[in-house]
């Protein structure tokens, strides 16, 4: 799924753990009750995305952006989250606890 367009993509209780996604494109997309638990996920684009209780756990979301995205629930255990832009997305601090730089 490498560079794959998925914008505007809806999803409930749908699985991308351990997928491909860098430079993935998730713009406007919804998923509600997903993982992408272990993907790898560098510089894909979750802009304006509605991500609510999403697993983020493991995941690599180097450079990655959540610009605008709502995360609420959203986890990120262990995450690598170096470069990643999570501004005005109402991200918690306590969902960033546990992420690796």
């Amino acid at each position: 799924m490498r560079n794959a367009d998925l914008r505007g993509t809806e999803g409930a209780s749908t699985t991308f753990a351990g997928a491909n996604c860098i430079l993935a494109s998730f713009r406007g997309a919804v998923f509600i009750d997903c993982s992408f638990r272990g993907a790898r996920l560098r510089h894909a684009d979750f802009s304006g995305a509605v991500l609510r209780r999403v697993d983020f756990d493991g995941a690599d979301l180097t450079d990655a952006s959540f610009r605008g995205a709502d995360v609420a629930g959203a986890t990120f255990v262990s995450a690598r989250v170096s470069g990643t832009d999570f501004a005005g997305c109402g991200v918690l601090a306590e969902q960033l606890e546990e992420v690796e730089p």
